[in-house]
Formats: structure tokens, C-alpha cells, sequence
């Protein structure tokens, strides 16, 4: 954020110096100036407009994205909506390798992404991720609650995602050097789990976390060697499952905290035994 604050001090005089439109609220005719700007700072493999306000459209005056590049997917879009640099608002974002801003009549919208990579030995590559509706509001990017949480799972597809994290639970225990203790996984244990992660965090940001806990459940692995017990690790997994959501920068970003039944999230986030960053 604070790399991203220095580009808009460097790039204001540059702004306030092209022509001003739109209804005398400071906003640039020539977005074109500003990308050329960010482009010359020599940080962003790529810099490009993602979308343009036409005329009597609400919302700011364009979106720029500045795309890090490499495989962490890093990118900062900019919206300004007045003068800068205090008019404008940045949203950093990671796995971002194609956003798609859409119009509406309330202004521009996009699916921003959720990602969760690292967990469990699955490489950065193979991140989990889930899309958060983003909406233009009060000058601001504002997480879509209505559109997020009206996001309803048929039993039909519950009973998927139970069997799809059974199957790649169990196959990947089953790969394991010691079977008693299969979570934490012994170092040697690469590749995750991003199927289970995927079908719970689907669940865990749409208010449904009493779906996903007992998903997991249910799906947990029995040991290798004696089928009647169940192996150990089961609530760390979900501890650290749901601290990895609560690290992610949009959790706080977009108050996710107050979705319904995040408090458990809270709660198991609480009891994590990864460290702090």
C-alpha cells in the first residue's frame, strides 16, 4: 500500500496539470497521461485501463490496473474519483492475473479474487481461490454482501465437495510416511490438498462454515493402518484453514469478519498454532 501511495504523490502533478471534465469534480479527460505516468516509474511489467466511466455512468473516473507480473499474480488498481492524490483509491490484490471489470447503472463491478496458497505443501502455483464481488460505493470499493452471500449450495453439491475432499483427503494420507499424524504433514508431504481448500473456503466466505466444518469431518481420512480410528490432525487443519483466510488482506479489507458464522472462523483462526505475521 505504502509503494503504491508513492506512485499517486509522483503521478499528482502530472494529473492535476491535464484538462479537467466531468462535471467540474477534478476528473482527468485523458487517462492515457496517467498510464504513460506509471509506466515511466519502471515498477509495473504492465500498466493498463481495465475500465473508462462514460458519459452520466456513476463511479470514478476510470480503473488503472499496475500488473507486478510473475507468478504470485500481484497487481494495484487505481481508481481516482477527484483530485488527487486524495482523491483516489488503491486495492491490492494477489492471483489477479485477469480481472474483468464490468459496467452496471450503479457503476463499475468485478470479481475480486480470494486466494489462499501455501497451505498444506501445495505450491504457489496451486493456490485456492474464490471470487468476492466488488462493487464502486461511497467513492470506495466495496465488497457486494448481497451478492456474496446470496450464493446458496444445493445438498447436491455438498455432497460433492464431501466426496471430492474424501477421495483427495484420504489418497493424499495415504501418501504419507506417518500415517498416525497426518496433520501436520511431515515436510516431505508436497502438494496439498487444494480441492478440500477449494470446497471449504467456498463455503467459509458465503456464510455457510457450519457446511464446511462438517464437510471436513466427514471426510477426514482414518489412519493407514487401523481404519477404526480417525487420524489425528483434523481441527488443526481447520484451525489453520481459517487463519490462512483471516491473513489473507482482504478479510480485513473488506470487514469479512462480519460475515454470518465468521465468528467460528474467529474462533478456530484463534487456536492456530502458525505464527503471527
Amino acid at each position: 500500500m505504502k509503494q503504491a501511495l508513492t506512485l499517486l504523490l509522483s503521478i499528482a502533478a502530472l494529473w492535476t496539470s491535464t484538462s479537467f471534465t466531468a462535471q467540474g469534480r477534478g476528473v482527468p479527460d485523458d487517462t492515457a497521461a496517467v498510464v504513460k505516468q506509471l509506466e515511466s516509474t519502471g515498477r509495473y511489467m504492465r500498466v493498463r485501463v481495465l475500465w473508462r466511466r462514460r458519459p452520466g455512468e456513476p463511479g470514478p473516473a476510470a480503473i488503472i490496473e499496475g500488473d507486478w507480473g510473475g507468478s504470485a499474480g500481484n497487481v494495484d488498481l487505481y481508481a481516482p474519483y477527484g483530485p488527487l492524490p486524495e482523491q483516489v483509491r488503491v486495492l491490492n490484490l494477489s492471483k489477479a492475473d485477469n480481472i474483468a471489470v464490468r459496467s452496471s447503472g450503479r457503476g463499475p463491478e468485478f470479481d475480486a479474487p480470494f486466494a489462499v496458497g501455501l497451505f498444506n505443501g501445495a505450491p504457489n502455483a496451486g493456490a485456492s481461490i474464490a471470487p468476492l464481488p466488488i462493487v464502486w460505493r461511497s467513492d470506495d470499493f466495496q465488497l457486494d454482501r448481497s451478492a456474496l452471500l446470496g450464493r446458496n449450495f444445493s445438498p447436491q453439491d455438498l455432497r460433492f465437495r464431501r466426496i471430492a475432499a474424501y477421495y483427495e483427503l484420504n489418497s493424499w494420507a495415504n501418501g504419507l510416511d506417518r500415517p498416525t499424524t497426518v496433520y501436520p504433514a511431515p515436510p516431505n508431504a508436497l502438494g496439498g490438498t487444494p480441492v478440500t481448500v477449494q470446497a471449504l473456503m467456498d463455503l467459509m466466505l458465503t456464510g455457510h462454515v457450519s457446511d464446511a466444518r462438517r464437510i471436513l469431518h466427514e471426510s477426514w481420512p482414518s489412519t493407514a493402518k487401523r481404519t477404526d480410528i480417525k487420524a489425528n490432525g483434523e481441527q488443526a487443519f481447520w484451525n489453520d484453514l481459517s487463519y490462512a483466510l483471516r491473513q489473507n488482506p482482504l478479510w480485513k479489507r473488506f470487514d469479512l469478519e462480519h460475515l454470518p458464522q465468521a465468528q467460528w472462523i474467529d474462533a478456530a483462526a484463534a487456536e492456530s498454532k502458525r505464527p503471527v505475521s
